[in-house]
């Protein structure tokens, strides 16, 4: 169901062959991804990659990025806290 509203108005999908973390902004940049579903490891994983200096933001196009769901799980609250700074146009 959560495609549903993409698949109502003809959007396009992208569905991910690996979950890391670059994998992940590489696709939001190179796809113009706008909203983005993520598992709460997939956005902590991120989280960490760009704390440890791994993950280089200004290397992605995030500014369509618009839209940011996690879940499936509880979400701690420094985890959304986190994301929310990081990503300020996430929705978060």
């Amino acid at each position: 169901m959560h495609w549903f509203g993409n698949l109502v108005v003809g959007a396009k999908a992208v569905i991910l062959k690996a979950a890391d973390p670059e994998s992940i902004l590489e696709a939001v940049s190179e796809e113009q991804v706008s909203i983005v579903w993520l598992l709460v490891p997939w956005a902590h994983d991120i989280l960490v990659g760009i704390e440890n200096h791994r993950i280089d933001l200004s290397r992605y196009r995030l500014e369509q990025w618009r839209l940011m769901h996690i879940g499936a799980q509880p979400v701690p609250p420094q985890t959304g806290e986190a994301v929310a700074k990081l990503f300020p146009g996430s929705g978060l």
